[in-house]
């Protein structure tokens, strides 16, 4: 189903003495699997757990290039090294991998068993030997890339195999083994906090459900995480969030766990295929049931929940995790006791373990294992000392191991106040050589500090321009406090140190080495550094495998992020790369689906809306705040100006991947479940991809859940019920109907609780449901809506052939129009079938019921149903050809509608007290009343009255809270430029400009943007060269669009 290329399998072989060698190497092709050209299996790099022949043969039999980094070394290893150079010589004589030997020192090539194959360099001469080491592995690279470039263009639709999904899944998975081996290093001990936890999540299993570990930072969660998966399984479900983890992490996350669960349940890859969110939150509960239905028995480790950032409303969303997973399903979750803890109580079952201090026996063991001896009453102090924190006494375990280390009593004394000073004692340390400090060190640890990812060695040499040698020396200097991951990448290793290492406002009593503005002027610096020298466009690609590939690689991703991190004084260039335009075609171009894009116009947003502008500032930056939201909120809307014959048209061309991504662009949820409906409709009769048709049906019954109206959701999942009921899927259907009918009971309006009712009998008749389809039909109170149902449910039956059935139902219509109008056509479908007599009985029936329906007609004294009735009368005679008839009745309703006097519905009675109430300023009763009106737009009118009687009152909060209640974004977006009006004329800019400010970073499509755009218009009086500035953001909205 993927239609994108997917990456190229390499095989690495090696020997164990040589994995430090071809490091250059490595690096390039890191930067190919960060774009997901190709994925590496390194031989000895194999994860923790796994089989290691069974791996090495596997990644053998699936590699389409083979790397041989030959030295003698390599010829002399162990008996199952060998095994593996038959196996790659079998594969290489069948003439179906790329077998390339890379001459890493000199060794007797002839003399070997690929002597026949032409190495790497092409001159025979080996790396080692070249003047100029970097040179050479960049000629290898670049012999190396064709051969990649040609393979990758050779994947096609015949390719979509086994192999292929493999490789598509192993390139969404991280590998966490560097990060997870370092932490479960540094623990020790905790015999009882690791039975509890097994016993926890042995009584959960049976069930399913979730165990969450919390504590304080450097309580050691991640520690006794780590170590629990390397007691029990390395190869469990896993997935440690970074300590910058940038917006949007959750896309990362959900396809990192589910292609784990894909691959070793071998289920269908069209659940990792989204790269949205909403797509792959739906799906995660699919993946779990269906690993359930194979008998698994998952373990599924998430730490560091409390690192996933908020969304632009505050909100830190992890409702990627389900309500209730299913049994023998559970999820053990690491998170600091902040608000994350909230959303994760509404999870059942759920167990909070609160992770313990380290206990004293345990320091004592920790003492041990490093050698240190100390008396028990200067441990017992140390104990104290750091509050009993297993990240503290575990760096002051380090710092009385050093032989340089101060004693005993001199690090008592510095930590006894605060055990936050143990990083004190490593800086003082690392301070003493004050020109390497200078130099070397502190730029380290600023960069690191400000890095949005793990950086390799020659970037930390680009960024702080040293030699090679003193970042290695400093970073070998720097020693635990930095952490190097399997793909030799560093960071800082802990979010303490982070903490430590910069300024805190309000804690001025803390130490630090980074004041706030030093902070920011290294954000300033790395925002310099992406973006390079003299201009470079950074969306072109460098040589391949370079430093520079790996700026531009950088840079992509967190240029504006460093830009807006930099400061107010970083602003004006941020403004300026946001406005000047090819920064933003580059990254569309990048990632078409405009979800990182977004990202980036968001923080301009936020930069344009910063609260502390003041008034002057923030009504000169208003336009920038505007052309971002309206190209924000138009590039988000764009699909939605695409025909559904578009999405069909891309799908029939075989562009399935891009149509279903497109999908999910889609503002209107009911739209986009239509189109997914479409999309499975057109799957019906391919036997093939009944597990594709089955998957869509599952994702349109998720973005059901998000239709706010009741009517649109039970005119949805009546849609669904007919496609799963077509399908073959009759349980799941009905499943889909009984929830139909329980959303067209919380229906307050009849109208609309009528109407729905009428397409779930429509949608039951099509699946040939005749009996529920009348019984639900007969349920309609209306008794207009309730004809025609009973119309449509006859004709239906009539084209199945069940005239007995169609002749029954037609007559149990109550409207004697609706009754001779479904007469007429019955008699007409049993013309057609040849049944003339039964049709002549048929027609003769019909005459005499409209003769009915015109005696009911004058009978009927209201004129309001009048009209409607001999309108309604009407159309059923034209629909029967009697057309002079019909225009008789229409122009007597005409005749009626003149004399009308229109009567006072409940609806309008409620709005009236409500207003009523409002004036005598019972503004609490008043709101009661209103959210008791049943006809929604009445609802809305209501709200609005009641919103501008506060704001005439004075009461601005409370106008603000009434409004931004309103359910209809049009009628909200109106309220709202009312309320600012208001603002404006009571001379309260200020607040209006920080209402408009909130309003326009909410906005989501480019019709609330342009509904909101009003609001700013009060403001042009008093500022009379706003409004040129904000239309001039019209035409560079435009231009900008026109010219990607």
């Amino acid at each position: 189903m993927l239609e994108s290329r997917e990456p190229v399998q390499i095989f690495c072989a090696y020997a164990l003495e040589d994995a430090a060698q071809f490091q250059p190497l490595k690096t390039s092709l890191l930067m190919l699997e960060k774009k997901k050209r190709i994925y590496v299996c390194y031989e000895h790099n194999i994860p923790a757990g796994a089989h290691r022949e069974q791996t090495l043969t596997a990644a053998i039999e699936h590699a389409a290039i083979i790397l041989l980094i030959i030295t003698t070394n390599f010829f002399n290893s162990d008996e199952q090294h060998e095994k593996m150079i038959e196996h790659i010589l079998q594969r290489e004589a069948a003439n179906d991998v790329h077998v390339i030997p890379i001459l890493l020192r000199s060794v007797n090539w002839q003399y070997t068993p690929f002597a026949h194959l032409q190495p790497l360099p092409a001159d025979g001469r080996s790396i080692k030997s070249r003047n100029n080491v970097d040179e050479a592995f960049t000629e290898v690279f670049d012999r190396i890339y064709p051969i990649i470039d040609q393979l990758a263009g050779q994947a096609g639709p015949e390719q979509q195999g086994p192999n292929r999904k493999r490789t598509f899944l192993q390139a969404l998975r991280i590998d966490h083994s560097g990060f997870r081996q370092g932490r479960a290093s540094s623990f020790v001990g905790r015999a009882a906090e690791l039975t509890d936890i097994q016993q926890h999540i042995t009584e959960l299993q049976a069930s399913g459900g979730y165990l969450t570990i919390t504590g304080q930072a450097g309580q050691g969660k991640s520690s006794i995480i780590a170590s629990f998966i390397e007691l029990h399984d390395p190869g469990s479900i896993q997935h440690f969030i970074p300590f910058n983890p940038g917006p949007d992490h959750q896309v990362t996350l959900l396809r990192d766990l589910m292609a784990q669960l894909i691959l070793k349940y071998d289920l269908d890859d069209i659940y990792v295929a989204s790269d949205h969110r909403p797509a792959l939150r739906d799906f995660f509960p699919k993946v779990l049931q269906e690993v359930e239905r194979k008998g698994g028995r998952e373990l599924i480790f998430i730490d560091g929940l409390d690192q996933i950032k908020e969304d632009m409303d505050g909100i830190r969303d992890l409702s990627f995790l389900p309500l209730a997973p299913p049994a023998g399903i559970v999820f053990v979750l690491g998170t600091r006791p902040n608000d994350t803890l909230q959303p994760l109580e509404l999870l059942k079952p759920h167990y909070m373990y609160q992770l313990p201090n380290l206990s004293r026996p345990d320091f004592d063991l920790l003492l041990q294992q490093r050698h240190i001896q100390i008396s028990p009453e200067m441990a017992a102090r140390f104990y104290e000392a750091m509050e009993e924190n297993a990240l503290y006494l575990n760096l002051v375990a380090k710092e009385l191991a050093q032989t340089e280390a101060f004693t005993p009593e001199e690090i008592i004394q510095r930590v006894a106040t605060n055990p936050n000073n143990i990083f004190t004692l490593s800086i003082d340390r690392l301070r003493r050589n004050r020109d390497f400090w200078d130099r070397v060190i502190e730029p380290l640890l600023g960069v690191l500090l400000v890095t949005r990812e793990p950086l390799t060695l020659r970037m930390l040499k680009d960024i702080l321009a040293l030699k090679d040698a003193e970042i290695r020396e400093g970073l070998q200097k720097l020693g635990g406090l930095v952490m190097q991951d399997g793909q030799e990448q560093y960071s800082l290793f802990h979010l303490k140190l982070q903490d430590y290492l910069k300024q805190d406002k309000e804690s001025v009593r803390k130490d630090y080495i980074f004041s706030l503005e030093e902070v920011e002027a290294w954000q300033a610096k790395f925002a310099q550094w992406c973006a390079g020298q003299d201009g470079v466009n950074i969306w072109q690609d460098a040589r391949k495998g370079s430093v520079e590939q790996e700026r531009r690689g950088y840079a992509r991703q967190h240029y504006v992020t460093h830009l807006y991190e930099g400061g107010v004084d970083m602003w004006p260039r941020l403004f300026q790369v946001l406005d000047e335009g090819s920064y933003g075609h580059g990254k569309l171009q990048d990632d078409p689906s405009t979800r990182l894009y977004a990202q980036d116009l968001d923080l301009g947003r936020k930069a344009a809306a910063w609260s502390e502008w003041g008034l002057q500032d923030g009504v000169q930056r208003l336009p920038i705040l505007w052309r971002y939201t309206l190209l924000r909120c138009s590039l988000t809307s764009r699909v939605d100006n695409y025909p559904d014959a578009a999405f069909r048209l891309l799908w029939l061309l075989g562009r399935e991947q891009e149509a279903l991504n497109l999908i999910e662009l889609l503002s209107n949820p009911s739209r986009k479940v239509a189109i997914l409906l479409m999309f499975a409709t057109l799957l019906d009769k391919q036997l093939t991809r009944e597990s594709e048709q089955w998957q869509l049906l599952l994702r349109a019954r998720e973005v059901i859940k998000s239709i706010e109206s009741s009517n649109e959701r039970a005119e949805a999942l009546s849609k669904l019920g007919k496609a799963l009921s077509k399908a073959g899927k009759w349980e799941e259907a009905e499943e889909t109907w009984e929830e139909a009918r329980e959303v067209i009971k919380s229906i307050e309006s009849s109208n609309e609780r009528a109407w729905a009712l009428s397409k779930l009998g429509g949608a039951l008749s099509e699946a040939g449901k005749w009996e529920e389809a009348r019984e639900v039909i007969k349920s309609i109170e209306s008794s207009n809506e309730r004809a025609r149902a009973l119309s449509e449910l006859g004709g239906a039956l009539s084209e199945a052939g069940k005239w007995e059935e169609a002749r029954e139902v037609i007559k149990s219509i109550e409207q004697s129009d609706e009754r001779a109008e479904a007469l007429s056509k019955l008699g007409g479908a049993l013309s057609e079938a040849g049944k003339w007599e039964e049709a002549e009985e048929t027609w003769e029936e019909a005459e005499e019921t409209w003769e009915e329906a015109r005696e009911v007609i004058k009978s009927i004294e209201s004129s309001d149903e009048r009209v409607e009735a001999l309108s309604e009368l009407g159309g059923a005679l034209s629909e029967a050809g009697k057309w002079e008839e019909a225009e008789e009745k229409w122009e007597e309703a005409r005749e009626v509608i003149k004399s009308m006097v229109e009567s006072e519905e409940r609806a309008r009675v409620l709005s009236e007290l409500g207003g009523a109430l409002s004036e005598a300023g019972k503004w609490e009763e008043a709101r009661e009343v209103i959210k008791s009106i049943e006809e929604s737009y009445i609802r809305v009118e209501a709200l609005s009255g009641l919103g501008g009687a506060l704001s005439a009152a004075g009461k601005w909060e409370e106008a603000q809270e009434v409004v931004k209640s309103i359910a209809g974004s049009k009628e909200r977006a109106r309220a709202l430029v009312e309320l600012t009006n208001a603002l404006n004329v009571a001379g309260k800019h200020d607040d209006a400009l920080s209402l408009i400010q909130s309003s326009w970073v909410e906005a989501k499509t480019r019709k609330d943007a342009l509904a909101l755009f009003p609001m700013a218009l009060g403001l042009i009086p008093a500022y009379p060269q706003l409004g040129m500035e904000l239309f001039k953001g019209f035409a560079w909205v435009d231009s900008f669009l026109l010219t990607f």
